[in-house]
């Protein structure tokens, strides 16, 4: 892709447990739909086992080549606990918005936990976060954890929708949301 201004805005996309490059998912969805909809944007997408150093090299990049680039995370299921990870490994860094769909607590990077059935945990965001919204289902087992913002910086916006977790990434309502908030 050959970008014909400088992006002024950074999308990074993390998917879930079981959506690895051959199994898309809903955050493919919407890095796609942004990428269309959204003007000047850059999009990465990574799996949830990612180093979170690898990520933040690639945010650090970006933000060096590109100054004044706002960066969005979005993290799906275990995504959003590897989403919350990389705020923290970027700090002092702002970030725009956090969009967590779902999310599942892990209490070890690159390993599944037992802590995603039921919402068991809880996540932190950063103060460095200046909108963090959460979307959460209450239909099946694996569920959202707690989410706590650690500063009142911080805007906390919660929903919960009537999905289950393996599809709740792919509601349009939460594309339709993502797209608006990326577009402003």
């Amino acid at each position: 892709m050959i970008l014909e201004a400088a992006p002024k805005k950074l999308l990074i996309g993390i998917t879930g447990f079981l959506e690895t490059e051959a199994r898309p998912s809903g955050v493919e969805a919407i890095l796609f739909k942004c990428l269309t909809d959204v003007d000047n944007l850059l999009i990465s997408r990574y799996n949830w086992r990612e180093p979170i150093r690898t990520i933040a090299n690639f945010v650090d990049r970006a933000c060096n080549e590109w100054h004044g680039v706002e960066v969005s995370i979005v993290g799906y299921s275990y995504g959003a606990t590897t989403a919350v990870d990389l705020v923290k490994q970027l700090w002092p860094r702002p970030i725009k918005n956090l969009f967590l769909i779902d999310p599942v607590y892990r209490p070890h990077h690159s390993l599944p936990s037992v802590f995603s059935i039921y919402g068991f945990g809880t996540l932190h965001v950063e103060s460095t976060v200046e909108r963090c919204h959460v979307w959460r289902q209450k239909i099946s087992a694996i569920r959202g954890c707690t989410v706590v913002r650690l500063g009142d910086e911080t805007n906390l916006y919660e929903d919960t929708l009537n999905f289950r977790h393996t599809q709740i990434d792919n509601s349009s309502a939460i594309q339709g949301t993502i797209v608006e908030r990326m577009q402003l």
